[in-house]
């Protein structure tokens, strides 16, 4: 967080910031999710990329 009053706050609630991270598909659907760490960018990848297929040049979501 670069904004020090974030920080401040964070502090003075005891509160944490768990990373969320989430990959949905053309329709909004959560087709991927990691909570916590560093992001796995090649899992999100695989998730969407498993997700779409090429038809006629389009990405079509799949259902």
């Amino acid at each position: 967080m670069d904004n020090s009053d974030s920080v401040e706050k964070l502090k003075m609630y005891r509160s944490n910031v768990v990373p969320t991270f989430i990959v949905l598909d053309a329709n909004e659907k959560i087709i991927w999710k990691q909570i916590g760490g560093i992001l796995n960018s090649s899992q999100a990848l695989d998730a969407l990329f498993d997700c779409y297929t090429e038809e006629n040049s389009k990405i079509i979501p799949c259902e």
